[in-house]
């Protein structure tokens, strides 16, 4: 959202979608919130500012789609069980996971209204590549949790990207691509990050390995620090790292936090500490030497919305 411009945060609360105008310069509600749609579920947004968003109907669940105005529309009628939406990068495409228990993933065309299976079942949380060609997902199909790739038009083979021994998920793609986040399950350290190159030999490099458990990996929109959520002060926290570092690690949130979010122009990070969103205002210092930091200001609620 350009600086300056008015815009709308959209958030879900007790199975209602809402939305709130937002001034992001003066981090500033200009009204109350509003609910546009019942029954919804899991939610994405696209770059135009677009939403998708699951809806539960009597057992099953319809895809939806909804404009920034607010205006509904069913991209696909079928009632069957979706699961964890997510818009491509240039919003033109859907995917998500189809079908319980045993899901595949489909790539729905949003102008079109057409859908293209990507993977068979036993396919889970899909992570679009940031040309928007590819997308990255893990399978048990080799009998453990390993990551893959695949075109996003489903044509070709999926390529593995990473096997190892234990549990392991996509996270998220650094912007150049260059870089995968992936989230570990390790029987000793618990949940830890590590970073995939998806060039050259591929060799995974520990990024962040302690006894806490570390996820919900998120680059910065420059591609120079990751977001993330560790538990090593007994409650979830937001933290930031430089990438590929080394560096400071900064204390986001003061008071617990999850799922932090970078705002596009990378001066902000979002973050949710219960039902309330928070912001923190970021600021990017970059020396000669190696080492990168940031500085943040305080906490606070972002506009004052309450989830």
């Amino acid at each position: 959202m350009p600086t300056g411009s008015v815009g709308h945060l959209v958030y879900t609360h007790e199975g209602s979608l809402r939305a709130v105008p937002f001034d992001p310069s003066k981090q500033e509600l200009l009204g109350k919130p509003v609910s546009i749609i019942d029954g919804v579920g899991h939610i994405a947004a696209s770059s135009s500012g677009r939403l998708v968003f699951v809806r539960p109907e009597t057992g099953a669940e319809k895809l939806v789609l909804v404009t920034h105005q607010g205006k509904a529309s069913t991209l696909i009628d079928e009632l069957v069980t979706y699961g964890r939406p997510r818009f491509s990068p240039d919003g033109t495409r859907v995917a998500t996971l189809v079908g319980v228990g045993t899901r595949g993933i489909f790539v729905y065309d949003v102008e079109r209204g057409t859908r293209t299976r990507v993977t068979g079942v036993g396919r889970f949380s899909p992570k679009w590549t940031p040309d928007g060609k590819k997308i990255a997902f893990f399978s048990y199909r080799e009998g453990t949790r390993d990551v893959f790739w695949k075109s996003a038009d489903g044509t070709g083979e999926a390529e593995s990207l990473l096997t190892r021994e234990h549990r392991q998920w996509p996270s998220g793609w650094s912007p150049d691509g260059n870089w995968l986040a992936i989230s570990e399950l390790h029987p000793e350290t618990g949940r830890d990050i590590w970073m995939l190159p998806v060039q050259g030999d591929r060799s995974p490099s520990p990024f962040l390995i302690t006894d806490a458990n570390e996820r919900f990996s998120r680059f910065s929109p420059d591609g120079r620090f990751v977001a993330f959520v560790s538990d090593d002060s007994g409650r979830d926290e937001v933290f930031v790292l430089p990438f590929p570092g080394p560096g400071e690690k900064l204390t986001i949130s003061p008071a617990g936090g999850t799922a932090p979010m970078w705002s596009r122009d990378g001066r902000q990070l979002f973050y949710r500490n219960g039902e309330q969103m928070l912001a923190v205002d970021i600021t990017i210092i970059v020396g000669t030497s190696p080492e990168r930091r940031a500085t943040h200001s305080a906490a606070r609620p972002s506009g004052g919305l309450q989830l």
